[in-house]
């Protein structure tokens, strides 16, 4: 089952701050996050396979910018063959076994990852034309103080003289950005953390 934004929430807000010390109780039914490599062409079967085995994951896409006129709407995924799994040890065994996957990364910071998912999810449903980024920049980190993408946190960035907010997934050493511009005046208030 793919995750969408009220799911990958209610997993954030299920899962304890602090794992440490936590042993199997780390997350539901013992699961945590993967970051899933999958083979050349895989992504949509690998998937198909982990909505059947009702794995939770989540597949980034973006508008595909072909000609739409002819192709009608269609997405690809944001970073390549890379998508997130939220498995058990034994799930992911499972999957690394269908031969579509070429390997599984464990996520060392599963709270900063899932609130990465959660500002990507949110921007991605925003309609603003994103830039893929990577590798990642330094910056300044901040938050939205105000509008529909409050809350949402990333890094001050400066490309070709303009500034953009960068939501990065650390964990593959990519993310998106949008330029400052773009953001709603009810947006436009960016806050140091």
């Amino acid at each position: 089952m793919t995750l969408l934004l009220d799911e990958l929430q209610r997993i954030h807000e299920a899962s304890p701050a602090d794992t440490k010390g936590a042993g199997d109780r780390r997350t539901p039914q013992n699961r945590t996050w993967w970051v899933v490599c999958a083979r050349e062409r895989q992504h949509q079967a690998l998937a198909s396979k982990l909505s059947q085995w009702r794995i939770p994951f989540y597949l980034p896409l973006a508008p595909c910018t072909s000609d739409a006129a002819t192709l009608g709407h269609s997405y690809v995924p944001l970073f390549g063959n890379l998508l997130f799994a939220f498995g058990s040890e034994e799930e992911c065994r499972t999957v690394l076994a269908t031969r579509m996957v070429s390997r599984i990364l464990p996520v060392d910071d599963e709270d900063r990852l899932r609130q990465s998912l959660l500002d990507l999810h949110r921007l991605l449903d925003s309609g603003y034309a994103l830039t893929m980024e990577s590798p990642l920049p330094a910056g300044t980190k901040v938050r939205v103080a105000g509008g529909e993408l409050k809350g949402l946190q990333g890094v001050l960035i400066e490309r070709s003289g303009n500034e953009r907010l960068l939501v990065a997934i650390d964990e593959i050493g990519q993310g998106v950005s949008i330029s400052v511009d773009l953001l709603p005046k009810s947006c436009s208030s960016l806050a140091s953390l």
